[in-house]
């Protein structure tokens, strides 16, 4: 287990493209962190990096506090599982799995002693004489899974490993992966576009946009409090609903004013001032919609029904309300259908305030 440490890194490419700027990321020893962000936020390419497949244009990276930056791949102690697999086809699995430690000039018996460990934890020890082209693509994975393993790095990188397998596969292979995570204690950093392999396997999560860090905690942490309209709409699915109004000083209160409705607002006396005042956007989550009135200080938004996407124990209602496109997760009912008026109610305590011209959070309490 290895601590690894990034230090304004940064990546300009020969046609002046900025990759990466000034990325900092720490990552401690045993931890499972995922970068996480749309294409081309540089997510990869800040992979590819730590990996040594990519020279940074400046800053630093550094394993245990050594600079491995200026080291080739082969000595930076790092493992790398890929999206395609990048298994040879005219190898065994016990050969795949094995090659690396063969082209270190290990013992036979060592070498059997690794993989024949790495195939007990991925449960392979049934296929180590066929070839990949007689195996599923999740058994696949798991053998560059198993190649990684034997080198018992202290880094492990993923870059999209399961990008290619359907969604029922993907679904399992996330629990192995976690399951492996908790087994061998080790450090890993996963790279995804998909934010359900993001909640669901980091311990942190970074979310990346145009090359940039956006917010890096704890998955229920970016979920439930995102520091800005990207992270918000990007974490989520169906993704969190904007809608745009004025913040006013009421006296003793604060109002928040939209075409939809308005909400009082409960302000912290020692953060409130002029500031707060202007226009802003609200963040809802699709599942802090209700269909009746939770308190006093809901206040009602009306749209009409569009889309039902029944999802067995709950339904997603797409709904048009003042010419915007609103989604809301409620429990399956069968009392309403396309076209139908429909009445949701929005809590203050469940709704997130952003600046509308910067985008970022707006903290009231």
């Amino acid at each position: 287990m290895s601590d690894l440490t990034l230090k304004n890194v940064t990546k300009v490419f020969n046609n002046n493209v900025t990759a990466v700027r000034g990325f900092n990321l720490e990552v401690k020893s045993g931890e499972f962190m995922v970068l996480v962000g749309p294409s081309g936020c540089g997510k990869s390419t800040t992979l590819a990096m730590i990996a040594g497949l990519e020279d940074l244009t400046s800053g630093e990276i550094l394993i245990d506090g050594t600079t491995v930056n200026i080291l080739p791949p082969k000595d930076r102690d790092i493992a790398m599982v890929f999206q395609n697999y990048a298994l040879y086809p005219h190898m065994t699995v016990y050969d795949n799995m094995g090659f690396s430690l063969k082209l270190r000039h290990w013992e036979k018996s060592k070498i059997e002693k690794r993989v024949k460990e790495a195939a007990d934890i991925l449960e392979l020890g049934d296929y180590l004489d066929r070839f990949p082209k007689a195996l599923s693509g999740g058994q696949r994975q798991r053998v560059a899974l198993g190649r990684a393993i034997v080198r018992k790095p202290k880094v492990f990188l993923f870059d999209e490993p399961l990008s290619n397998l359907d969604a029922k596969m993907r679904t399992i292979m996330r629990v192995e992966l976690k399951k492996l995570h908790d087994r061998l204690g080790a450090t890993m950093i996963y790279v995804t576009h998909d934010q359900t392999e993001a909640m669901t396997l980091g311990d942190r999560i970074c979310v990346m946009n145009e090359g940039e860090l956006q917010q890096m905690d704890k998955p229920l942490e970016i979920y439930d409090n995102p520091k800005n309209i990207f992270v918000g709409g990007f974490i989520g699915s169906p993704q969190m609903n904007f809608m745009e109004g004025r913040l006013e000083s009421k006296g003793d209160h604060y109002e928040f004013i939209s075409d939809h409705f308005t909400m009082q607002v409960a302000v912290d006396q020692s953060i409130s001032g002029d500031n707060l005042t202007g226009d802003v956007k609200i963040g809802v989550r699709p599942e802090n919609f209700f269909r009746n009135q939770q308190d006093e200080n809901n206040s009602k938004i009306i749209g009409k029904i569009n889309v039902i996407e029944p999802m067995g124990s709950e339904t997603y209602i797409y709904l048009e309300s003042i010419q915007q496109q609103l989604v809301a997760r409620v429990k399956a009912d069968n009392s309403y259908g396309v076209g139908d008026e429909i009445s949701l109610w929005v809590s203050p305590n469940h709704t997130r305030f952003f600046d509308a011209k910067s985008g970022m959070r707006i903290f009231l309490k």
